[in-house]
């Protein structure tokens, strides 16, 4: 007698590491997607270094998976400029027989030298609401036309701003995404034009829109630094950095993180 034995998974769940997005002198942005058969809910990180055996990792994030792919992302800093970085994005779906830890393939990053840049995420008071903004973007200085720091017109790496008011409330969330044309630093002041897309979700209806701004930021050292956003019209091109350009911004619950310049 012949016996046989078929194995049957009831679902997959799998990692594809990506291409890095905003790369500075010392952080990277990793990006991947997580693929699933089914709807799940799994953990993913970012095992990065010098060489292929890494040794060094994201923090562990967990997420509610929908069929197919489901795009995530990793920031990692602290690295060293003009250096060759491997990476790979891995998951683990905690007490599955079925989907064990998977780790996708090896990718590399070559963080930058002379770059100008500013990242960071900060949360403004005193408005209707609160508003959470995230910012990353970096440059080579020394290949721009315009001056230090000018994209002159050029489309660089894409950002993402996120707008947090109440969720389930009047206000929405709001989420935009958008491309950096204009990029300049000055000491501890960066500006930074973008148009972008945005998509608000509110209890009323969905809106969509379209809206070019210019965010501002001054770098104060941790967790008190100053920004605005402001309505900006491309044509009348990338302004200079100064700390006049914020108004009456005071300190708040910010950190950004501005360097070259």
């Amino acid at each position: 007698m012949l016996l046989s034995a078929v194995l049957v998974l009831s679902g997959c769940v799998f990692s594809q590491t990506g291409d890095p997005h905003v790369v500075t002198d010392d952080t990277a942005l990793l990006t991947g997607t997580v693929q699933s058969t089914q709807a799940d809910h799994t953990e993913y990180w970012f095992e990065y270094g010098v060489a292929t055996d890494y040794g060094t990792e994201t923090a562990h994030t967990g997420i509610d998976l929908v069929v197919g792919a489901n795009p995530v992302s990793g920031s990692v800093d602290g690295l060293t400029a003009a250096t060759t970085y491997h990476y790979r994005l891995c998951n683990d779906v905690p007490g599955s027989a079925t989907n064990p830890p998977f780790c996708g393939e090896d990718q590399s990053v070559t963080t930058g030298s002379g770059r100008v840049s500013v990242r960071g995420a900060g949360t403004r008071h005193g408005e209707l609401f609160p508003l959470l903004f995230s910012f990353s973007q970096s440059i080579n200085a020394t290949a721009d036309r315009g001056g230090v720091g000018y994209v002159d017109g050029t489309v660089n790496d894409n950002s993402v701003a996120t707008f947090l008011g109440s969720p389930g409330g009047t206000v929405g969330v709001t989420t935009g995404q958008g491309v950096v044309v204009c990029l300049r630093v000055r000491g501890n002041v960066a500006v930074a034009g973008y148009t972008a897309s945005y998509v608000t979700i509110a209890p009323t209806g969905n809106t969509t829109g379209q809206a070019s701004h210019l965010f501002v930021v001054e770098d104060k050292g941790p967790n008190h630094d100053r920004y605005a956003i402001r309505s900006w019209i491309p044509a009348d091109g990338c302004p200079e950095p100064t700390s006049a350009l914020l108004g009456t911004a005071t300190d708040d619950s910010a950190d950004f993180v501005v360097r070259g310049g």
